[in-house]
């Protein structure tokens, strides 16, 4: 087995020293990319990241809210953040989304919004060239859309909660606070 090498970290004679110190050498300084080296690096590592103590406090208080340890929270809030940034994995078309709602809409949900779109259609109902939309629809359609636009959501991949979820209520309280 070969041994570690142990690397001193040097005493700073500031924060600012401190910091310009390990911006050079850190992992996450400019251009650094990291690997798993398989067999040699655990899937489950360490990272260190300095707080100050209202910082911390803040952070434990917002994990207490939400019932998780601040480790956990802090790796949610971190994850959250570079998916976030990475932006979605593949654009949505249309016919995704179609497709997404054709296999999630309840029948009876289907017939009535075929329905609807027969009694709106200028030409062919299948593919129309034209939907007019009178006043004594509206309600019909916002019915529609109150079904629809969760299905929608939870097929492009949001968590979607109702009033009928379990959740609303302790997801309500926590919003609020």
């Amino acid at each position: 087995m070969t041994e570690k090498k142990i690397y001193p970290v040097p005493k700073f004679k500031s924060l600012e020293e401190e910091r310009k110190y390990w911006d050079e050498r850190s992992p996450l300084a400019e251009g650094y990319e990291g690997k798993v080296q398989p067999g040699r690096q655990k899937l489950s590592s360490y990272f260190a990241l300095r707080l100050t103590g209202e910082e911390i406090m803040r952070l434990r208080n917002a994990a207490a809210k939400k019932d998780l340890t601040i480790s956990a929270y802090a790796r949610k809030v971190l994850m959250s953040a570079v998916e976030k940034e990475e932006g979605p994995s593949k654009a949505v078309t249309m016919d995704d989304v179609a497709s997404l709602l054709e296999q999630r809409i309840p029948g009876p949900v289907k017939e009535r919004l075929a329905s609807l779109v027969k009694e709106m259609a200028i030409g062919d109902p299948v593919r129309p060239t034209f939907l007019v939309i009178d006043a004594s629809q509206m309600k019909a359609w916002e019915e529609i859309g109150r079904l629809l636009a969760p299905l929608l959501l939870s097929a492009l991949g949001a968590t979607v909660i109702s009033p009928e979820s379990k959740e609303y209520e302790h997801i309500k309280d926590l919003v609020r606070t």
